[in-house]
C-alpha cells in the first residue's frame, strides 16, 4: 500500500517522553503511514520497544533543522507532520489527517493546547480559521507544497518561524482541525525555545523599529535578509512600503511590546532590550553582604585566594559600600538582575536561607554552612551538588543534613600585616546569633577595671554599645582590623555561637593571642588555653579573678594556618582551570545607555542612545542593571 502519511520525530535526550508518543502512535498506525525517529545524538543512545512500523536512525548531533532536513529526505509519504518528540498527539489524529487526505489543501492547521494545564490553549473552529504561531508540528504539510523548503541549518533556535514563513502560508489552501490533535509539553526544560528567550542559543532575537518603512530604505532588504540566515528578526512598524522584506523577517504594527536582544533603527518604546547573559567560571552569590561579617570575609578571602586559579564573579542582592569596594580592586561585583541571565560552572551559594536566583544558570552547585545549627529553622538545601561546613562542628551540629558534605576550614587573604598595641573585638551588637558576646566583653572590661589591669579596648561594629565601660572604644565599622589585630596584645571573643570565626583566626595567624569562650569551633582552630589562647566560661559568673589576672601573662606561640591545602580542597571541587585575567576594574570603556537612568556619578540624566565613557567595574554592574550596554 503507498504511504500517504509520514511522520518525522527528531530525538534528542527526550528520555522518558519519547515512550509515551510512540505508545500513543502505536494505538492509532496504519500501513498508509510510517514513522521515521532520528536519535540526535542523544547522550544516551535511545532505546525503543520493538514496533515493526518504526523506522529508526541514529546520527552525531546535529541540530533539530538538520536532523528534520535528513527526514524529508527519507520520507516517502505525500504528506509530512514533524512531531517533537517531548509532545503528544490525540489518540484519533491520524484517522482524521488520513480522513481528509484527498481533500485539495496545501497545508493542515491543527487545534493544540499545552500538556500540562491550559495555559496555552488555540481551539479552530471551522477551515476558514488559521493559526498564528508558526510552528511546523501543529500543522501537516502537503509534501508539494513544501517543495525544496527546508529548515535553516545554521540557526539552532526559531527555526520554525523561518521554515512556515518561507512556505508562504498566507497565500497557500489550508484547512483546519477542529479537535485538539497536538499537545505541547510546554514545561520541558532548556528547551531551545526557552535557551532562545534566556540568550542562551547563538540565535539572537533582533528588533527593528521605523514609524514608517519608505521606498527609498531598500537597504534594510540586504541588512534584514542577512540578520535572518542567523537569526530571529522582527519589524515594527506603523507602514511599511516594501512588501519583499515579509520574506525575511516578522513584520508587527505597535503597540505590541517586543523583547529582543538588540534594537535597531529609530527610537522607540516598543522594544525592549534584554540584558546579555553574563558568563563566568564561578559565581558567588550572597543576597546580603553586610559592611561586617564572617560570611563577607569569606567572600573576600576566597575570592582573593582564589581568583589566581578562577574567574570569580561576585553577585549580590545589597552590599555594604565597604565590602564592595574592597572586592572591585580584585573580581566583577554586580547587582543581581533578574531580567540578565548569569552563566557559570559553578555557583556557590553563602547563606543556607537564599534561594537560587531564576536567572541562574549553572553547572553545579556547592552550598556554603557558615554556622551552627541553633534551632529547628536553620536547615542546609539538600538539592546541592556539595554541601560545605566551614568546620567539623558546624558539620556535626547540621547532623543528617549535612552527612555527606565536606569540611573546609576559612581562608585567609594570607597578607602580611604590620602590628599595633591594643586589645581589639570585632562585634556585631546585639546579634542573638553570637549569644551574648557584647554583654561578656563589658563585664569582662568591668573586672580587668576593679582589678586595676590596665588596658585600652578597641571595638569595631556596627553600633556602639549603649553601656560600653570607661577605656573601651567604638571606632566605627571596618572590613579589614588586622593592622590592629596584629599590635594587640589580645583579640577578645566571647562569643556563644561560632562555627569558625574569622577575627579569632586572624589573631591567631597574627600570633596574637585570644580570650575567647569554650566553643566547639576551638578544635577547629587549634586553639589551646594557655598556649595561645586563655579559655573564659561561657557563665560570668564562674570568672574568678585569678582567672582574669593571669592575662598578664601573654602567651608567645608559632601559629600555621594551612591556606595552601584549603586551596587544594577548593581547587578539588571547582574543578582545573585558568582564568581569563582579563578582568581590569579601572580601565575605561565606551558604554551605550539604553535605559533612562540619574548618574549620581556625573550628576546627569542619561538618556537613551547616548555614548559615553566610564570605568570597566561600574559599566558591569550598571549593564546588569539594564541601563547600560558595554560596546
Amino acid at each position: 500500500m503507498n504511504i500517504k502519511l509520514s511522520i518525522i520525530i527528531p530525538c534528542y535526550n527526550a528520555e522518558p517522553y519519547i515512550h509515551e508518543l510512540l505508545d500513543c502512535i502505536d494505538k492509532q498506525i496504519t500501513d498508509e503511514v510510517e514513522v521515521i525517529l532520528i536519535d540526535d545524538g542523544s547522550q544516551i543512545p535511545l532505546k525503543t520497544k520493538d514496533y515493526s512500523w518504526l523506522k529508526s536512525y541514529r546520527h552525531s548531533n546535529k541540530g533539530t533543522s538538520k536532523t528534520r532536513n535528513r527526514g524529508l529526505e527519507l520520507a516517502k509519504g505525500e504528506l509530512i507532520w514533524f512531531v517533537d518528540a517531548d509532545d503528544l498527539i490525540s489518540g484519533k489524529a491520524i484517522s482524521y489527517i488520513l480522513s481528509r487526505a484527498d481533500e485539495k489543501w496545501d497545508y493542515m492547521d491543527l487545534s493544540w493546547k499545552s500538556l500540562e494545564d491550559n495555559k496555552y490553549v488555540y481551539k479552530l473552529h471551522n477551515d476558514f480559521m488559521k493559526l498564528s504561531n508558526p510552528s511546523a508540528c501543529t500543522r501537516v504539510f502537503r509534501r508539494s507544497f513544501i517543495g525544496n523548503t527546508r529548515f535553516p541549518e545554521q540557526k539552532d533556535a526559531a527555526e520554525d518561524e523561518y521554515f512556515t514563513r518561507h512556505l508562504g502560508l498566507q497565500q497557500a489552501k489550508h484547512v483546519s482541525a477542529t479537535d485538539f490533535m497536538y499537545f505541547y509539553r510546554t514545561e520541558t526544560p532548556d528547551s531551545m525555545a526557552k535557551q532562545l528567550m534566556h540568550g542562551q542559543s547563538k540565535t539572537k532575537r533582533i528588533g527593528y523599529f521605523f514609524h514608517t518603512v519608505t521606498e527609498d530604505m531598500r537597504y534594510l532588504v540586504d541588512e534584514i535578509k542577512k540578520e535572518d540566515e542567523q537569526n530571529e528578526v522582527f519589524l515594527l512598524t506603523f507602514r511599511n512600503d516594501i512588501p519583499e522584506l515579509a520574506k525575511y523577517c516578522q513584520i508587527w504594527t505597535p503597540p505590541r511590546p517586543l523583547r529582543v536582544a538588540e534594537a535597531r533603527g529609530e527610537q522607540n518604546k516598543f522594544l525592549n532590550v534584554a540584558p546579555q547573559p553574563y558568563h563566568t567560571q564561578v559565581v558567588v552569590w550572597t543576597s546580603q553582604a553586610y559592611e561586617i561579617g564572617g560570611i563577607e570575609t569569606f567572600i573576600y578571602s576566597f575570592c582573593k585566594q582564589m581568583s589566581k586559579y578562577y574567574d570569580i564573579t561576585v553577585v549580590y542582592d545589597n552590599i555594604g559600600m565597604n565590602q564592595l569596594g574592597r572586592l572591585l580592586d580584585i573580581c566583577p561585583c554586580i547587582k543581581n538582575n533578574l531580567e540578565m541571565p548569569i552563566h557559570c560552572d559553578t555557583l556557590i551559594v553563602n547563606r543556607i536561607g537564599d534561594k537560587i536566583p531564576q536567572n541562574f544558570h549553572y553547572g553545579k552547585t556547592i552550598q556554603m554552612a557558615h554556622c551552627i545549627k541553633q534551632d529547628a529553622t536553620y536547615h542546609i538545601p539538600q538539592d546541592r551538588d556539595y554541601i560545605v561546613n566551614v568546620s567539623q562542628a558546624s558539620k556535626d551540629s547540621f547532623g543528617d543534613e549535612a552527612k555527606d558534605s565536606v569540611v573546609i576550614h576559612n581562608l585567609t587573604d594570607g597578607e602580611r600585616v604590620k602590628k599595633a598595641l591594643l586589645l581589639v573585638s570585632a562585634l556585631r551588637v546585639g546579634a542573638p546569633d553570637k549569644r551574648g558576646n557584647d554583654d561578656r566583653c563589658m563585664q569582662f572590661a568591668q573586672k580587668l577595671n576593679k582589678l586595676e589591669i590596665p588596658f585600652m579596648w578597641l571595638y569595631f561594629g556596627d553600633k556602639p554599645m549603649v553601656r560600653a565601660v570607661n577605656n573601651m572604644h567604638y571606632c566605627g565599622s571596618k572590613t579589614d582590623i588586622r593592622p590592629y589585630i596584629a599590635k594587640a596584645d589580645y583579640l577578645v571573643q566571647l562569643s556563644g555561637s561560632e562555627a569558625f570565626s574569622y577575627s579569632l583566626l586572624e589573631a591567631l595567624e597574627l600570633k596574637t593571642p585570644v580570650i575567647v569562650t569554650p566553643l566547639e569551633q576551638n578544635k577547629d582552630m587549634n586553639i589551646i588555653h594557655g598556649e595561645n589562647a586563655y579559655v573564659f566560661d561561657f557563665d560570668t559568673s564562674k570568672w574568678t579573678d585569678e582567672q582574669i589576672k593571669q592575662i598578664v601573662h601573654i602567651p608567645q606561640f608559632k601559629y600555621k594556618h594551612d591556606n595552601e591545602q584549603i586551596i587544594q580542597q577548593w581547587r578539588k571541587l571547582l574543578g582545573d582551570s585558568k582564568p581569563a585575567r582579563n578582568y581590569k576594574p579601572k580601565k575605561s570603556v565606551q558604554v551605550l545607555v539604553v535605559k533612562e537612568y540619574r548618574d549620581m556619578q556625573r550628576e546627569e540624566l542619561m538618556k537613551p542612545g547616548t555614548r559615553c565613557e566610564m570605568k570597566y567595574a561600574r559599566a558591569l554592574d550598571l549593564q546588569g542593571c539594564g541601563f547600560v550596554r558595554i560596546l
